[in-house]
Protein backbone atom coordinates (compact mmCIF):
# COMPACT_ATOMS: atom_id res chain seq x y z
CA UNK A 1 0.00 0.00 0.00
CA UNK A 2 1.36 3.42 -0.99
CA UNK A 3 0.50 7.03 -0.30
CA UNK A 4 1.17 7.28 3.41
CA UNK A 5 -0.20 10.40 5.08
CA UNK A 6 1.60 11.87 8.06
CA UNK A 7 -0.71 12.73 10.94
CA UNK A 8 -0.25 14.36 14.33
CA UNK A 9 -1.85 13.93 17.71
CA UNK A 10 -4.13 16.96 17.89
CA UNK A 11 -5.62 16.28 21.28
CA UNK A 12 -7.31 14.00 23.76
CA UNK A 13 -11.04 14.11 24.29
CA UNK A 14 -13.20 12.67 27.03
CA UNK A 15 -16.33 10.76 25.97
CA UNK A 16 -19.03 10.40 28.59
CA UNK A 17 -21.59 8.76 26.33
CA UNK A 18 -23.90 6.34 28.09
CA UNK A 19 -22.66 2.75 28.06
CA UNK A 20 -19.16 3.76 26.97
CA UNK A 21 -16.71 1.67 28.98
CA UNK A 22 -13.62 3.18 27.38
CA UNK A 23 -14.06 6.92 27.86
CA UNK A 24 -11.09 8.53 26.11
CA UNK A 25 -10.54 9.43 22.48
CA UNK A 26 -7.22 10.39 20.90
CA UNK A 27 -7.63 12.70 17.91
CA UNK A 28 -5.32 12.35 14.90
CA UNK A 29 -5.19 14.56 11.86
CA UNK A 30 -3.35 17.15 9.83
CA UNK A 31 -3.40 20.67 11.29
CA UNK A 32 -3.96 22.19 7.86
CA UNK A 33 -7.33 20.53 7.24
CA UNK A 34 -10.55 19.77 9.16
CA UNK A 35 -10.58 15.97 8.91
CA UNK A 36 -9.94 14.14 12.16
CA UNK A 37 -9.55 10.48 13.03
CA UNK A 38 -10.96 9.75 16.51
CA UNK A 39 -9.65 6.55 18.12
CA UNK A 40 -11.18 5.22 21.32
CA UNK A 41 -8.55 4.26 23.90
CA UNK A 42 -8.38 3.17 27.52
CA UNK A 43 -7.72 5.45 30.47
CA UNK A 44 -4.20 4.14 31.14
CA UNK A 45 -3.22 4.62 27.49
CA UNK A 46 -4.74 8.12 27.57
CA UNK A 47 -2.65 8.93 30.65
CA UNK A 48 0.51 7.69 28.95
CA UNK A 49 -0.20 9.72 25.80
CA UNK A 50 -1.01 12.83 27.86
CA UNK A 51 2.27 12.51 29.79
CA UNK A 52 4.19 12.23 26.52
CA UNK A 53 2.35 15.19 24.98
CA UNK A 54 3.03 17.39 27.98
CA UNK A 55 6.58 16.00 28.37
CA UNK A 56 5.97 15.43 32.05
CA UNK A 57 8.12 12.67 33.60
CA UNK A 58 6.12 9.94 35.31
CA UNK A 59 7.00 9.22 38.97
CA UNK A 60 7.83 5.67 37.92
CA UNK A 61 8.48 4.41 34.36
CA UNK A 62 5.38 3.38 32.43
CA UNK A 63 5.45 0.44 30.03
CA UNK A 64 5.96 2.77 27.07
CA UNK A 65 8.91 4.39 28.86
CA UNK A 66 10.46 0.96 29.36
CA UNK A 67 10.03 0.11 25.68
CA UNK A 68 11.76 3.31 24.57
CA UNK A 69 14.58 2.72 27.06
CA UNK A 70 15.08 -0.81 25.74
CA UNK A 71 15.26 0.38 22.14
CA UNK A 72 17.95 2.88 23.08
CA UNK A 73 19.94 0.43 25.20
CA UNK A 74 19.98 -2.30 22.55
CA UNK A 75 20.46 -0.03 19.54
CA UNK A 76 17.05 -0.67 18.00
CA UNK A 77 15.59 2.11 15.89
CA UNK A 78 11.84 2.57 15.70
CA UNK A 79 11.38 4.47 12.45
CA UNK A 80 7.65 5.10 12.33
CA UNK A 81 4.19 4.03 13.41
CA UNK A 82 1.59 3.22 10.77
CA UNK A 83 -2.16 2.95 11.35
CA UNK A 84 -2.76 0.76 8.34
CA UNK A 85 -6.27 -0.65 8.59
CA UNK A 86 -9.76 0.18 9.83
CA UNK A 87 -12.28 -2.64 9.99
CA UNK A 88 -15.66 -2.74 11.72
CA UNK A 89 -14.77 0.17 13.99
CA UNK A 90 -11.34 -1.19 14.95
CA UNK A 91 -8.03 0.41 13.99
CA UNK A 92 -4.91 -1.68 13.38
CA UNK A 93 -1.35 -0.38 13.68
CA UNK A 94 2.26 -1.48 13.47
CA UNK A 95 5.64 -0.09 14.35
CA UNK A 96 8.51 -0.26 11.87
CA UNK A 97 11.88 -0.91 13.51
CA UNK A 98 15.37 -2.11 12.69
CA UNK A 99 18.68 -2.89 14.38
CA UNK A 100 20.90 -1.88 11.45
CA UNK A 101 20.68 -5.43 10.08
CA UNK A 102 17.02 -6.28 9.73
CA UNK A 103 13.84 -4.28 9.45
CA UNK A 104 10.71 -5.65 11.06
CA UNK A 105 7.04 -4.71 11.26
CA UNK A 106 5.58 -5.34 14.70
CA UNK A 107 1.84 -5.32 15.26
CA UNK A 108 0.61 -3.04 18.04
CA UNK A 109 -2.48 -1.24 19.25
CA UNK A 110 -2.74 2.30 17.86
CA UNK A 111 -2.70 3.75 21.39
CA UNK A 112 0.59 1.97 22.20
CA UNK A 113 2.12 3.02 18.90
CA UNK A 114 1.10 6.63 19.47
CA UNK A 115 2.48 6.66 23.03
CA UNK A 116 5.81 5.29 21.80
CA UNK A 117 5.95 7.64 18.80
CA UNK A 118 5.45 10.69 21.01
CA UNK A 119 8.27 9.61 23.32
CA UNK A 120 10.70 8.96 20.49
CA UNK A 121 9.56 11.90 18.35
CA UNK A 122 8.97 9.69 15.32
CA UNK A 123 6.28 10.13 12.64
CA UNK A 124 2.82 8.59 12.69
CA UNK A 125 1.26 7.67 9.34
CA UNK A 126 -2.02 6.43 7.98
CA UNK A 127 -3.66 6.13 4.55
CA UNK A 128 -6.29 8.09 2.65
CA UNK A 129 -8.77 5.21 2.69
CA UNK A 130 -8.76 5.33 6.51
CA UNK A 131 -9.53 9.05 6.40
CA UNK A 132 -12.35 8.24 3.97
CA UNK A 133 -13.81 5.51 6.18
CA UNK A 134 -13.18 6.81 9.70
CA UNK A 135 -12.52 10.53 9.30
CA UNK A 136 -14.78 13.13 10.90
CA UNK A 137 -15.07 16.64 9.50
CA UNK A 138 -14.68 18.83 12.56
CA UNK A 139 -16.13 21.85 10.73
CA UNK A 140 -19.35 19.97 10.01
CA UNK A 141 -19.53 18.80 13.60
CA UNK A 142 -19.12 22.31 15.01
CA UNK A 143 -21.72 23.65 12.55
CA UNK A 144 -24.11 20.91 13.57
CA UNK A 145 -23.67 21.75 17.24
CA UNK A 146 -24.40 25.40 16.52
CA UNK A 147 -27.64 24.45 14.78
CA UNK A 148 -28.75 22.41 17.76
CA UNK A 149 -28.39 24.76 20.70
CA UNK A 150 -30.71 22.64 22.83
CA UNK A 151 -28.52 19.57 22.67
CA UNK A 152 -24.91 20.57 22.09
CA UNK A 153 -22.49 17.64 21.97
CA UNK A 154 -18.75 18.26 22.26
CA UNK A 155 -17.63 14.75 23.24
CA UNK A 156 -15.92 14.01 19.91
CA UNK A 157 -14.35 17.46 19.52
CA UNK A 158 -10.93 17.98 21.13
CA UNK A 159 -11.13 20.38 24.06
CA UNK A 160 -8.29 22.36 22.45
CA UNK A 161 -10.57 23.24 19.51
CA UNK A 162 -13.47 24.64 21.56
CA UNK A 163 -13.80 28.33 22.30
CA UNK A 164 -14.53 29.71 25.78
CA UNK A 165 -18.28 29.92 25.17
CA UNK A 166 -18.41 26.29 24.09
CA UNK A 167 -16.15 25.24 26.97
CA UNK A 168 -18.44 26.92 29.50
CA UNK A 169 -21.45 25.08 28.10
CA UNK A 170 -19.52 21.82 28.14
CA UNK A 171 -18.44 22.54 31.73
CA UNK A 172 -22.04 23.10 32.84
CA UNK A 173 -23.07 19.85 31.18
CA UNK A 174 -20.25 17.92 32.88
CA UNK A 175 -21.17 19.34 36.30
CA UNK A 176 -24.85 18.56 35.74
CA UNK A 177 -23.94 14.95 34.92
CA UNK A 178 -21.61 14.84 37.97
CA UNK A 179 -18.62 14.13 35.71
CA UNK A 180 -16.20 16.01 37.92
CA UNK A 181 -13.01 14.67 36.37
CA UNK A 182 -14.07 16.04 32.98
CA UNK A 183 -15.25 19.27 34.59
CA UNK A 184 -11.82 19.76 36.14
CA UNK A 185 -10.10 19.25 32.77
CA UNK A 186 -12.42 21.73 31.05
CA UNK A 187 -11.98 24.25 33.85
CA UNK A 188 -8.19 24.11 33.49
CA UNK A 189 -8.54 24.75 29.75
CA UNK A 190 -10.80 27.75 30.40
CA UNK A 191 -8.28 29.16 32.89
CA UNK A 192 -5.49 28.73 30.35
CA UNK A 193 -7.42 30.51 27.58
CA UNK A 194 -8.48 33.29 29.94
CA UNK A 195 -4.90 33.85 31.07
CA UNK A 196 -3.67 33.98 27.48
CA UNK A 197 -6.37 36.46 26.47
CA UNK A 198 -5.68 38.72 29.42
CA UNK A 199 -2.00 38.75 28.52
CA UNK A 200 -2.64 40.01 24.97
Amino acid sequence: MTGKIKVEVLGLSFSNQAGQNIPYIVILGRPEDKLRIPIIIGSSEAQSIAIAMEKVPAPRPLSHDIITTLTNEFDITIKEVIIYEYEEGVFFAKIICNNNYKEREIECRPSDGIAIALRLNIPIYTYQNIFDEAGVNIEDKVSSSKRDKENEDYENIPIEELNIEQLNKYLNKAIKEENYELASTINERIKSLTANNSGD
